[in-house]
């Protein structure tokens, strides 16, 4: 059984959904359903589609099978009321904006799969704290980061490569120390020496690429 494109698309009276192994989602099935709080999805289905529970503002429970590889843009975009989710192992692509204004998030921790994170990925998250990224990211993506500002903890693997423009804007200048610390080991081991670093515009708030690269250095 499949259910079609914003098939419930605000349907705010909507609490809770159990669906079952034998059904598929299109995008957007539930955006907008402000009144969801809970929501268990079909075992076996490997993506989560475009847009599915965008604006579900009071989504506070999720589970997603072991057998999703992918999340959709703008999955669970201004999910504001979701607090912690788990991301399958096995997940190796999160798009666009997928948790942007989820403002209620506290921590997440990524797959070694995913290898990018990729633009708007988790701005405004204003109280995630702490990220874990997998061991083989190379691209943060512009603004993924954006307007974290409760943003103090996260590893920045060794394959890091690119940061896109304002990947960190608007975060704490605790953040700022971490990334020098970052730059200035990979400098001194002369890791970008063969292998370019690229830099975005405005990394940090204002922070041009000049002011940014005098600050690692100093």
């Amino acid at each position: 059984i499949r259910v079609g494109a914003y098939a419930f698309c605000d349907c705010k009276a909507l609490e809770e959904i159990v669906l079952p192994d034998t059904v598929s989602l299109s995008s957007g099935v539930f955006r907008g359903c402000e009144g969801l709080k809970q929501a268990v999805l079909p075992g076996g289905i490997q993506t989560v589609p475009a847009h599915l529970f965008d604006a579900c503002s009071s989504l506070e429970s999720i589970v997603l099978p072991e057998s999703v590889s992918a999340i959709g843009e703008y999955a669970f975009r201004d999910c504001r009321s979701l607090t912690a989710i788990s991301i399958p192992a096995g997940v190796t692509e999160i798009g666009e904006s997928a948790f942007q204004n989820a403002v209620s998030l506290q921590s997440i921790a990524l797959p070694e799969g995913v290898l990018s994170v990729e633009d708007g990925t988790f701005s405004n998250c204003m109280r995630l704290e702490r990220v874990t990224l997998g061991g083989g990211i190379t691209k943060i993506g512009d603004s993924a980061f954006a307007d974290c500002t409760s943003l103090t903890q996260i590893a920045l693997p060794d394959t890091l490569r690119e940061l896109g423009t304002r990947a960190f804007y608007g975060c704490t200048v605790d953040l700022l120390h971490l990334l020098k610390q970052f730059f200035t080991e990979k400098w001194f081991m002369g890791v970008f020496c063969d292998d370019p670093f690229v830099f975005g515009r405005d990394v940090i708030r204002d922070a041009s690429i000049e002011t940014l690269t005098a600050f690692l250095l100093s």
